[in-house]
């Protein structure tokens, strides 16, 4: 680690150190440092993101109202006609009236994930592209951080966002531990194709690869994260900054700053 004449924190990293201690202290000696940036950029997230989530929000609670009682119409006249058919219609009919309002609700929340994916991820993206820029020195953060570069990979990054969304969405299904085990197990999917522009596929490869090579690191990192996320979660701005700052920051000294991702 050194610093420049203008006193920023440059890291030589060359991927594969997760020291925690050094990367907690890292992270708020940097961003206690350079926190007016910080929050500028936030506050430019935070224009596009809350707005966002908010509209989803409404649209995905009416859309299952409406999705379960579309559902609960069609299974009853499905029950109804296949109960026709005798004992195993009526049987079938059954099955189809329970299932009906859950599959009504998904075919309406499904389309949202898709939408919020592509306006929220490149916002995401392009702000960790300008925080590993801003620690290694080479730009100040500001308030159009979050869209300088947001049509950069955009395709890779709004596919990614979606297959770690629904990763973590069948990880709810088994009593939150799945959607918990999404950080640890792909945790750096998202910053590979980010930072290192990688494709989605190989991003997964990628990170496979590192957890068997370096697992130890991988679950003390995900916990970490997991553990400050929730509490970060209650400061505004603030908070997923530094999330925000500590996740680049910890991929960066696991895989690296060069073109290609190290992975051993």
């Amino acid at each position: 680690m050194a610093e420049s004449e203008a006193g920023e924190i440059v890291h030589e990293l060359g991927g594969v150190d997760a020291d925690l201690g050094g990367l907690i202290n890292d992270s708020v000696r940097q961003f206690s440092k350079d926190i007016g940036p910080y929050i500028l950029a936030g506050m430019g997230q935070f224009a596009v993101v809350v707005p966002v989530s908010m509209i989803a929000g409404m649209v995905a609670y009416f859309g299952v109202v409406v999705g379960m009682m579309g559902g609960w119409v069609v299974g009853i006249i499905a029950m109804a006609l296949l109960a026709q058919l005798g004992d195993l219609g009526a049987a079938l009919g059954a099955v189809v009236m329970v299932a009906s309002p859950f599959i009504g609700m998904a075919l309406v929340l499904l389309p949202i994930l898709p939408v919020v994916a592509a306006i929220v991820a490149p916002v995401q993206a392009s702000l960790m592209r300008a925080i590993a820029a801003h620690q290694r020195g080479e730009q100040e953060l500001s308030v159009s951080s979050p869209f300088d570069t947001a049509t950069q990979d955009l395709a890779r990054v709004v596919i990614t966002s979606i297959l770690l969304t629904g990763l973590t969405l069948v990880g709810l299904l088994f009593c939150y531990v799945g959607a918990l085990a999404v950080p640890i197990l792909f945790g750096f999917v998202h910053t590979l194709v980010v930072l290192h522009r990688r494709s989605p596929m190989e991003a997964f490869a990628i990170q496979f690869r590192h957890l068997l090579a370096h697992g130890n690191q991988h679950l003390m990192l995900g916990v970490l994260q997991i553990a400050l996320g929730m509490i970060a979660g209650f400061v505004p701005v603030i908070g997923p900054m530094f999330m925000a700052d500590m996740q680049v920051r910890a991929h960066r000294k696991l895989f690296g700053d060069g073109p290609e991702p190290v992975v051993s």
